[in-house]
């Protein structure tokens, strides 16, 4: 099985998306595009990632090390606003 666990219907992996830790939020791009970044996101990091929409926005969450998909996502160099529950 994959870090990945987008289940064959599309949908985010029941398990991340009730306990995920919100970790980025991107504002545009395609499902496709956002998907093949959430694969990478999970490979890279070593951690479970999945993503959902939400207004119009893709909220990419992690069960994992919040601290080390962040830093992937860093290392990745994408310019995208990384989630901080400060400012929620």
């Amino acid at each position: 099985m994959s870090l990945l666990t987008l289940s064959s219907e599309g949908r985010c992996d029941p398990r991340i998306y009730a306990n995920g830790i919100c970790v980025a939020i991107i504002a545009g791009g395609s499902a496709k595009l956002i998907e093949q970044f959430v694969k990478q996101l999970a490979e890279e990091s070593g951690q479970p990632c999945d993503w959902h929409y939400v207004g119009g926005r893709a909220r990419v969450l992690t069960t994992g090390n919040t601290d080390r998909v962040k830093a992937t996502i860093q290392d990745m160099q994408l310019h995208i606003m990384i989630y901080d529950e400060r400012f929620s």
